[in-house]
């Protein structure tokens, strides 16, 4: 991973990371918002931010990139219900640009909702009710990949481009704050 002037570049597949302090995003209801600009989307998932665990039955949650450059946010709650709330966009992400992207998550509705460019492109209402799984400790939340593991810090679904201005709200930001966030980015 390099930084240069205000993002992150993420070559492809070396397992590079951002990693940040565990207890820093344990979140329910919640949005992200990123600018990124992949180089590459290949078959497979590509992190922008995650704070999950698949190895102690699925717990937190992931927003990525999976093939075809369709952007997802899903939330789990672990066994027997792991999925929690899963939106896929029907638009895709393409490569070589800046794309604004946020993800909405609300466990009070149990909707996920999806935004690139300052557009809502998916919205989700999951059947499953409860909070966010999340483990006790030793996990990060990481930037640019999928750690899988606390024991052994292994990572897959790399993500092989630039993300800059990725911001964590511990609310549900409204139509009209993401269409603020993306006007101030749009000269990326």
């Amino acid at each position: 991973v390099s930084w240069s002037a205000d993002y992150f570049d993420f070559p492809a597949s070396d397992g590079d990371a951002v990693r940040l302090p565990n207890e820093s995003l344990k979140l329910n209801t919640f949005s992200v918002s990123a600018w990124i600009n992949p180089d590459t989307i290949s078959a497979g998932s590509h992190s922008i931010l995650e704070n999950y665990e698949y190895s102690s039955g699925s717990k937190g949650w992931l927003f990525y990139l999976n093939n075809g450059g369709r952007l997802n946010l899903v939330g789990y709650n672990g066994d027997p219900s792991p999925c929690r709330i899963e939106s896929s966009s029907a638009s895709a992400v393409t490569t070589g640009s800046w794309q604004h992207v946020v993800g909405v998550l609300d466990t009070v509705t149990n909707i996920g909702k999806l935004y690139v460019n300052g557009t809502e492109v998916s919205s989700y209402q999951s059947q499953t009710t409860g909070t966010i799984g999340y483990l006790s400790s030793g996990h990060e939340t990481t930037v640019g990949a999928i750690r899988h593991s606390v024991t052994t810090g292994d990572t897959e679904g790399e993500f092989d481009g630039k993300i800059s201005k990725l911001k964590v709200y511990d609310k549900v930001l409204t139509t009209t704050e993401i269409t603020a966030l993306y006007n101030e980015g749009s000269g990326n």
